[in-house]
């Protein structure tokens, strides 16, 4: 059986995983809103070189973001905030 500790480190990867696919989806649906004499400057999937740099400067961001996030919003204790809800 998972322990508390086991169950907030599965919530901070789906979160994750979660903000990574948000971003990714956000990446491409700017790339197709791009006028197309641009983006046929490009060759057929280097819109995929975009998504590196957003998903890294997302995961930054969101870093940075993590303690005032925790602060505010959890009431400053993550794994209790975690624990309740889980449970």
């Amino acid at each position: 059986m998972a322990g508390p500790l086991h169950r907030t480190r599965g919530a901070r990867h789906l979160l994750h995983a979660l903000r990574d696919s948000i971003l990714i989806l956000l990446t491409v649906a700017w790339w197709r809103r791009l006028p197309l004499s641009f983006r046929q400057r490009y060759k057929h999937g280097t819109e995929v070189v975009l998504i590196i740099p957003v998903v890294i400067i997302g995961a930054l961001v969101s870093f940075w973001l993590g303690g005032v996030i925790e602060s505010t919003m959890l009431s400053g204790d993550y794994q209790n905030w975690a624990n309740r809800v889980l449970a």
